[in-house]
């Protein structure tokens, strides 16, 4: 099945799929709706794989985010990975300021 991530003060999965996000000390701050999951741009919330999370035909990836700071220079913010950086399946990001500073989505087809 899919995922579906609230955040609002729990990892859990709402889905009913029973993907539930890991992630070691998880942080909540006031979000738009409920509470936000706070992430310090080192940590990463991990969720196990699952057909309903590879790309297919009519896969979604929707997201809500704040940023209280963007990394400077050269470096990306990591959004949402699947998989390893770099041999992943695909991952959402914010380019450097040399790139603009955009919200980009790559897919890595393995070739």
């Amino acid at each position: 099945g899919s995922g579906h991530w609230a955040f609002d003060g729990t990892l859990a999965d709402a889905s009913g799929s029973g993907l539930e996000a890991y992630l070691e000390k998880p942080a909540f701050v006031a979000g738009v709706e409920g509470q936000a999951l706070r992430l310090d741009g080192r940590a990463v919330a991990a969720v196990p794989d699952a057909p309903g999370l590879r790309l297919a035909r009519g896969f979604r990836l929707a997201c809500r985010l704040r940023f209280e700071q963007l990394p400077e220079g050269r470096a990306w913010a990591t959004v949402a990975i699947k998989g390893d950086l770099g041999r992943g399946e695909y991952f959402l990001r914010v380019d450097p300021s040399s790139e603009g500073r955009r919200l980009a989505f790559f897919v890595n087809t393995g070739q």
